[in-house]
Parts: structure tokens; C-alpha cells; sequence
């Protein structure tokens, strides 16, 4: 992908206004930027939903003006990142969403907890309209609320953890509520130790799969159903050292993908983990560490249409940044990683893909913001499939990809129901759209128009015949740098400049009906086309069974002429006859089409006049045939229409002895 403009901005001790850094572009471009948000203090992170209108809506905490921390929900234009709104959300002093979803109407679905100092972590679930504006507010006990997914019949589906209610220790909490927020179903999973659910994603089959840890030691996903919550699999699979799930997402074809951090195997001391499991069975089809010599760990994945799977979180071994990887979703090789920062430490948190295929992914940063190097604030990327964005913000990572071989073992399939009641909740709701500084770090405008292009000669269903010259119409908002003209799909030529023409000699192809077209680009590389169907046809019509009746006329008789014409690609057009006598100028006819042949009649001539003709014939396309000059002569007409002399004096012998014996008769009477 070829860049239009390309801005690099310093990064500024206090934010620039956007309108200054946001230029304004006509319809047809679309941006890729890096831009931080924040205010003075610590702002965290942690999730992001991209909702139906496009906006990127990234949720967190926001240091509080005098004590704690406040829930933060930052709504992101999708096109430019400019911020749509920001509220915070406060229960008490401490608080913060962990996740968040938009839901089929396109309300927003956010989970998250709240506390005191020194005192437990509330649970807490609210949906907010699609401008921040709390429609229900319900908590649900103590606890803590990771993640949350909507069904399309807009169950909500939510996973935690709580020590509250369980086996012993920290159990992993699900709950199925309604739209509404009340409780459907809720279930602990675990045993005395301390297991925590971290991502939740729908099946394709209906069912929920949950990813976290167990034990505190080993990654734990278990499969359940929609219904009731019960177990239809689980599985914990690590090693010696600690292993997370960190999130979870669902191939297109039903496969379970888990990504999460690995201290067992992998290069360094704690490496990106990545599994992929059969969906209906649980079965590892295949697992890789990914890393450097010093400490990684994931936190997000998205998965696109066609399979392949991205990975964000942080790579000590790659300057501290955030990192990135593609991999391919049927082996997990990678098809090309990259890491994201500045000076200080960058911190990738969770990934999405938009509808038209680009990737936008959020983390905490320490290198930019208001306060680089001592405060963190939100940094959101938005870039190609590709992952390219400014040279300076990212660099091409080679991380050591290690095949792994976990143990795996069944965990016990039996969720202990768990007894919380939900309740409302009383939430003051601040507008921080002020506070929030936005620092643009770098904008690229694409230009992502294909260019206009029309072939305004020769026309469509056109028949064409020699040299003809193809005309084309081509314009693009940032200019067109090339036609190209194409034949039946053979490459003929380009054009660079306009007029877009090409002179096409249709005699060096076969009669009959072809595809032209033209393909216009633009500096981008966008381009458009245009295609006409013409019929080529070099070959004249065939002229036979040229005759003409009678074919020994006398003088006042008209003579007709006929003639057998045929064209096999076009046909015929027309067909003239020419005729003369004695050598004298040349006149004309039109024949006329009558039962296959074509005719036309040359008026009576004078005995001993000598009539020339010939036939010319004209296809659609212009080719013309002429046939070989012919004649007759004109004989004059027999005395008493036509006898012989000797058939006279015969007549007037037989006359005459009729006579004689008539005359015989009457004198005997």
C-alpha cells in the first residue's frame, strides 16, 4: 500500500488543538494514525469494542482528582480518533472496566469492579447507549467481572472470579443474565486453589468458552452450555512454570484459539503462549511459544475472516514495546510480527479488527501522553493489515517460534452454582471530554477512491472493422497514472498520459465477438474498469447464383436479377446492382430481400441494346463485395408477336383450302 501524506508529528508537552492536525479530506480517503489520550495522572487501558457506527470505544480507569481511580468509557471517531465523548463512572473510590461489547442494537455492554481501600472488590454490569448515557446500572456481590460477550438474543454473557462463592480460594464466576441484567443462570468453577476467568467468547454451535488460569499455575478453558452453564469440556494445559489464558476468540470455522503467557516453555523466561483447540472436543490441534530472551506476555487476540490470527501485548525482548503478530491461523507460523513504542515501556492490551479489514489495537504507554516517562496514558493504533504505521513508532521484530508440548488434563466437569442476587447501584456519571488531551503522533491519508473510467469509443455492441481508435475517459481525485487497455484479457498497451487512446488493428484478430477493456489506476494503486462487447469482422460478404430472367429478353422486356448474398459474422447490410447499356454511365438499383436471394429489375431496353450489370454487397461492418460484370443482349420482337414467315404462308394455305371446301359445300346445296 503506497501513502499519500505523511505526517510525523513531535510529540508536544501539551496537546495540540485537532483541528490542527487533522486535515480535512475529501471524500474517498481513509486514515491510519497513532494518537494518545489522557490526563494528568495514571490512565489505564483494558479493553475496546468497535461499535456498528464505526466509533472505537476504548474503557479503563482515569486517575481521580483527589483520591483513587474512576471507570473510564472514551468514545474514538474510527475514522481520525477523534474523541466522540468520555465519561467516568463512579461506586466508590476505586473503580475500573476490565471489559466491554456492543450489543445487536448497539447499545454498549461494560463489566468491571469497585472497592474501598483495604476493603473487597463489587462486581458491577451496566449498558450504556451508544453516547455514554447509562440505560441500567446492576451489581452482583463481591467479586471481580473480566470480560462480557452478547448473544445475538442479546443474553449477556459475563466471567470473573469470586472468592464469595465457590470451592475454596478464587473460583471462576460466570453468569448468563438477561438484556435486562438479571440473573439467568451463574456458576463457580474450581477447587481449593485459586482459578480465574479472564475472556469469554460465544461458539458456533451455541455453547460458551471461557479461558483463564487454575491453580494459579496452568491455563484452564472449559467449553459450557448456553443453557444451564454446565461443563461440556474442560481442560487445564501448562508445565513446570506458570501459564495463563488470556483471552479467547472463535476461528470461522469453530476452532477454539487461546493466547495467553507461559513461564514453562518458550525462549526466554516467560514467553506469548498460543493454542489451538478442536471446538467440539477440546483437543490441542496445535500450540507455539513465541519470544525473545527477556519476558513477554499477551493479552488480546482477534481473528479475521480468512483465519489468521493477531496477538497483541509487550515484548521486553523488542525495546519494551508493545507487540503485535500475524499468524497463520492452521499452523501458528508467523506471517510477519512487529513491535510498537518509544523510549519508555508500551504495553499492547487488546486488538480488533474493523469491517473493512484494518487493525485497531489500544495500549498503555509510557513513552507518550502528557506526562512520558512518569505517567501512563491510553495509546491507540489504527493501521493496515500489514501493520505499518510511521517508520519511528514501530520496527520488525524476529521473535524464536517453539513448538510446544504441555500436559494436558481433564478438569473436573461439575460448575457449583453460585447464589449472588443482583441489585441496583448508585453511580455518578462525569463528563471528561475536557480533561482529555489528545497527542497525535502520527496521521497517513490513504486514498482509497478508485479512479473514474468510462471507454467512450467504440461503443458497447459496436461493430468494428480495420483500424479503429479505442477513446478512453479516465479521471481520479489525485490523479490517474495509467491505462490499460486490454483485448479478450491480453495486456495490449498503456497509456499515461491523456487522451487515454490506442490504436487497435482489429484485421490481426479473428472475426467474431470480443471483450474490450480498460483498466485505470491511480497513484495509489486503486484503479477501476470499463469494458465494452464488440463484434470484429474484416471479411466481405459471399456473392453467387447471380442470374438474371429471362435470359433472352426482346426489346420493352424487363429483366429481373437475382443473387445469392451471404456474410457469416454481421450480415448484410445492403446490396446494389449496377447496371449500363451500350457502354454508356453506370446506373443503380437497390435489390430487395425476397425467399433468400436478392432482387431487383432492370427496366426493358431497345433491340440490339447490350445490357452490363454487376452486384455490389455491404456487411454491417462496412466490408464491401463486388461480383464479376455480366450481360445480355436485347433481341427484337418477332413480327405478329413472334411467328416465322413460313408459319404465315402455312396459315394462309390452310386458310385458303378451308375456303375452297366451305365454298364447295354451299354450291351442292
Amino acid at each position: 500500500m503506497s501513502l499519500l501524506t505523511l505526517l510525523l508529528l513531535a510529540v508536544l508537552p501539551v496537546a495540540p488543538s485537532v483541528a490542527e492536525l487533522t486535515p480535512v479530506a475529501d471524500e474517498g480517503f481513509k486514515y491510519y494514525w497513532a494518537r494518545s489520550y489522557g490526563a494528568l495522572g495514571d490512565d489505564d487501558v483494558l479493553d475496546l469494542a468497535l461499535t456498528p457506527e464505526g466509533s472505537i470505544v476504548v474503557v479503563g480507569s482515569i486517575e481521580a482528582a483527589d483520591e483513587g481511580c474512576d471507570a473510564l468509557v472514551l468514545s474514538i471517531d474510527g475514522g481520525k480518533g477523534d474523541v466522540e465523548w468520555a465519561y467516568t463512572y463512579k461506586f466508590a473510590t476505586y473503580q475500573t472496566i476490565y471489559g466491554i461489547t456492543s450489543t445487536p442494537d448497539g447499545s454498549l455492554i461494560v463489566v468491571g469492579s469497585y472497592w474501598e481501600p483495604g476493603g473487597p472488590f463489587y462486581t458491577f454490569v451496566m449498558e450504556l447507549s451508544s453516547l455514554g448515557g447509562i440505560l441500567w446500572k446492576r451489581g452482583y456481590g463481591p467479586g471481580v467481572f473480566e470480560d462480557v460477550v452478547v448473544a445475538q438474543d442479546g443474553s449477556i454473557y459475563v466471567v470473573g472470579a469470586t472468592s464469595f462463592f465457590g470451592a475454596g480460594g478464587t473460583d471462576i464466576w460466570v453468569l448468563k443474565l438477561d438484556a435486562s441484567g438479571n440473573v439467568v443462570w451463574q456458576n463457580t468453577y474450581g477447587g481449593p486453589a485459586d482459578d480465574v476467568g479472564l475472556s469469554i467468547a460465544l461458539a458456533q454451535d451455541g455453547g460458551v468458552v471461557v479461558a483463564g488460569y487454575c491453580s494459579a499455575v496452568d491455563l484452564w478453558v472449559l467449553k459450557l452450555s448456553s443453557e444451564d452453564g454446565s461443563v461440556k469440556w474442560a481442560y487445564s494445559l501448562g508445565g513446570d512454570g506458570m501459564d495463563w489464558g488470556m483471552d479467547v476468540a472463535i476461528t470461522p470455522d469453530g476452532d477454539v484459539v487461546v493466547v495467553g503467557d507461559t513461564a514453562s516453555f518458550g525462549a526466554g523466561s516467560h514467553d506469548v503462549w498460543v493454542l489451538r483447540l478442536d471446538g467440539a472436543t477440546g483437543q490441542v490441534e496445535w500450540e507455539r511459544a513465541y519470544g525473545g530472551p527477556g519476558w513477554e506476555e499477551a493479552h488480546g487476540l482477534a481473528i479475521d475472516q480468512d483465519g489468521n490470527i493477531y496477538v497483541i501485548g509487550y515484548a521486553e525482548s523488542f525495546n519494551l514495546d508493545a507487540w503485535l503478530l500475524k499468524l497463520d491461523g492452521l499452523t501458528g507460523e508467523v506471517i510477519w510480527e512487529k513491535a510498537y513504542g518509544g523510549a519508555s515501556w508500551d504495553f499492547g492490551k487488546k486488538v480488533a479488527i474493523t469491517a473493512d479489514g484494518d487493525l485497531v489495537f489500544v495500549c498503555e504507554t509510557y513513552s507518550f501522553g502528557v506526562e512520558p516517562g512518569e505517567a501512563a496514558d491510553i495509546l491507540v493504533f489504527k493501521v493496515g493489515e500489514e501493520g505499518f504505521i510511521c517508520g519511528t513508532l514501530y520496527h520488525d521484530t524476529s521473535a524464536t517460534v517453539t513448538t510446544t508440548t504441555s500436559t494436558k488434563e481433564q478438569t473436573p466437569d461439575v460448575g457449583e452454582p453460585s447464589g449472588a442476587t443482583s441489585y441496583d447501584l448508585a453511580v455518578s456519571l462525569t463528563d471528561v471530554g475536557d480533561l482529555i488531551q489528545v497527542i497525535t503522533l502520527c496521521l497517513i491519508e490513504v486514498d482509497i477512491a478508485p479512479p473514474e473510467v468510462s471507454i467512450t469509443s467504440p461503443k458497447d455492441g459496436a461493430i468494428v472493422s480495420g483500424t479503429i481508435t479505442v477513446k478512453v475517459d479516465a479521471s481520479d481525485n489525485v490523479g490517474v497514472d495509467r491505462v490499460e487497455f486490454y483485448l479478450d484479457g491480453d495486456l495490449l498497451t498503456e497509456d499515461t498520459e491523456p487522451p487515454f487512446e490506442y490504436e487497435l488493428d482489429t484485421t490481426t484478430k479473428a472475426d467474431g465477438e470480443h471483450t474490450l477493456k480498460a483498466v485505470a489506476y491511480d497513484i495509489e494503486g486503486n484503479h477501476a474498469e470499463d469494458q465494452v462487447s464488440i463484434t470484429i469482422d474484416n471479411t466481405a460478404p459471399t456473392i453467387s447464383a447471380l442470374t438474371h430472367e429471362p435470359s433472352a429478353p426482346v426489346e420493352g422486356e424487363a429483366v429481373t436479377i437475382s443473387a445469392k448474398v451471404v456474410d457469416a459474422t454481421t450480415g448484410v447490410l445492403g446490396v446494389r446492382l449496377y447496371y449500363r447499356v451500350n457502354g454508356g454511365p453506370w446506373k443503380s438499383l437497390d435489390m430487395s430481400p425476397v425467399g433468400g436471394l436478392w432482387l431487383a429489375t432492370i427496366p426493358g431496353q431497345s433491340a440490339g441494346a447490350k445490357v452490363e450489370y454487376y452486384v455490389e454487397a455491404v456487411d454491417l461492418a462496412g466490408n464491401t463485395a463486388v461480383s464479376n460484370v455480366y450481360s445480355y443482349t436485347v433481341s427484337a420482337k418477332p413480327a405478329y408477336g413472334g411467328l416465322e414467315t413460313w408459319h404465315i404462308i402455312l396459315i394462309g394455305v390452310v386458310i385458303a383450302v378451308i375456303a375452297i371446301i366451305l365454298i364447295a359445300v354451299l354450291l351442292k346445296r
